[in-house]
């Protein structure tokens, strides 16, 4: 009789359930254990470790795609997927869903080139492995591991190379060397600028046979997260122009545009930081006595460096400036004591520049501000239950009520706007959906946030470039457009 109250109190408590904020159950869906890494166009498949989902789970993709139920194959869940021809090579994002569960976004290459499964199998049992042209592998290293991959190449062709492991979340830090056919090394690649800690390598072949491509981290690190896309071309060694014409012309760079002015109370600017140790300086205007506030974005925008922002006046006199040590891009405020010539000014923190070092600068006038970044990024939610995201504030001489709102909520789920309390760190954004919304559906949506300083209003998106840091440890910035973006996963009543 006890026996069978207990089981009739634990059913009770587990039916109440579905009502409360869920975080995501234990890797229902383990993005991380997916293969292959890299995609290409037509049809093709991408698997994940079974764990607890089941068959019918379905795959999104940030890019033009295709995609079936998944099937149940061994151990592994199996997405059919075909993408469209006219998708571009770059890096885009999958997510697994269906009624157990929703994964943790992931990263994939596409390319142009499959993965070859079997050589990379071999690879990483330690066999070592042969190519004789151009393929792409994917491989998991383990601590204090160097993998061997020969390489058959005949004199006078170039060989490219190309490590995809810190831009896809992994924690490997590759490092690639070429060893020719006598032993000597041909160099060596390891943090290549504007390619996120990741590494390019390219040699023009000399001596024909066989070569051995060596891959490791550069710190000796390894294990299951320590994973590598690994493109390899082998092709014509670039010709040199026979006309005597353009052999002599020589490039001149280009001269320096005029930069732009800030004079408005309200508006941005793009540059680049293209030349290392350079210091940009914008000419500024303002009356005596107006505010302004200066908001840097550079991390966000998936640039591989930190800038320094300040504003001086004309005799170069540094009058106010961001703080470097902000964990985010940075910003703050200036009033103008005088009505002179200022100067907003830019540079690299640590001296660096290359054309992939782009920045934004805005203003609006005020001096004060605030950020706010979501502590999760993917939840789980029940038909008729909720989800929270946690939200921790920044503020910047700012200390008013702010108001939160959700951006494209489908019909079934919705949120009440949600106020922060004037001087409040943190809070919590509640949604909620419907007894009939679809189990095994996807939602994405974003967080607004509107307050008023100095009678201002002052609107800002809330962020998760801190929730995707945590899902892809290696990777400096998430990709951009997609620090913002929130995702639910609608999952199965459990039964009463």
């Amino acid at each position: 009789m006890i026996a069978g109250l207990l089981r009739f109190l634990v059913r009770f408590l587990v039916g109440w359930v579905p009502t409360v904020s869920m975080a995501l159950a234990a890797d229902p869906f383990p993005a991380n254990g997916m293969r292959p890494r890299g995609l290409t166009t037509g049809p093709q498949e991408i698997s994940i470790p079974a764990a607890v989902a089941s068959e019918g789970a379905l795959v999104w993709t940030s890019f033009p795609a295709i995609s079936g139920p998944a099937v149940l194959r061994g151990d592994r869940l199996v997405f059919p997927l075909r993408t469209d021809g006219e998708v571009p090579p770059g890096i885009g994002l999958v997510q697994f869903h269906g009624i157990g569960g929703i994964s943790q976004l992931a990263l994939v290459r596409i390319g142009s080139v499959p993965v070859d499964r079997k050589l990379s199998d071999e690879i990483d049992s330690g066999r070592g492995g042969r190519i004789v042209g151009t393929t792409a592998l994917d491989l998991i290293l383990p601590p204090a591991t160097t993998r061997r991959i020969e390489v058959e190449l005949d004199r006078g062709i170039r060989l490219d190379v190309e490590a995809f492991a810190r831009r896809l979340g992994s924690g490997f830090d590759p490092f690639l060397e070429l060893i020719d056919p006598r032993g000597r090394s041909l160099g060596s690649v390891d943090d290549t600028p504007g390619l996120g800690r990741d590494a390019r390598g390219s040699w023009d072949i000399r001596d024909g046979g066989r070569h051995v491509l060596l891959l490791r981290d550069s710190l000796h690190a390894g294990g299951k997260d320590h994973w590598v896309h690994l493109e390899i071309s082998i092709g014509a060694k670039r010709a040199k122009s026979r006309n005597p014409e353009l052999r002599q012309r020589k490039t001149r760079p280009a001269k320096p545009q005029g930069l732009q002015a800030v004079k408005t109370p309200t508006g941005s600017l793009e540059g680049v930081l293209s030349t290392p140790g350079e210091v940009l300086r914008f000419p500024m205007e303002g009356a005596k006595g107006a505010s302004r506030w200066m908001e840097l974005r550079m991390r966000r925008l998936g640039s591989p460096g930190d800038a320094e922002v300040w504003i001086e006046d004309g005799d170069g006199r540094r009058l106010a400036g961001m703080d470097p040590s902000q964990e985010d891009d940075g910003a703050f405020g200036f009033t103008f004591a005088s009505g002179g010539p200022h100067r907003l000014c830019v540079r690299e923190l640590t001296g660096g520049g290359s054309p992939e070092h782009r920045f934004q600068l805005h203003w609006r006038p005020g001096r004060g501000g605030f950020g706010i970044q979501a502590e999760k990024q993917t939840l789980e939610i029940r038909p008729g239950g909720t989800a929270e995201f946690p939200l921790r504030v920044s503020r910047k001489d700012f200390d008013g009520e702010i108001v939160v709102r959700a951006e494209g909520l489908p019909e079934g789920v919705r949120m009440e706007p949600t106020t922060l309390a004037a001087k409040s760190k943190e809070g919590r954004a509640t949604v909620k959906a419907a007894e009939d919304v679809t189990p095994g559906s996807r939602v994405a949506f974003r967080l607004v946030a509107e307050g008023k300083t100095e009678g201002n209003e002052v609107r800002e998106t809330v962020r998760t470039r801190t929730a995707l840091s945590k899902t892809w440890p290696g990777r400096l910035h998430p990709p951009e457009g997609w620090d913002g973006i929130l995702n639910l996963g609608v999952v199965g009543k459990r039964d009463p």
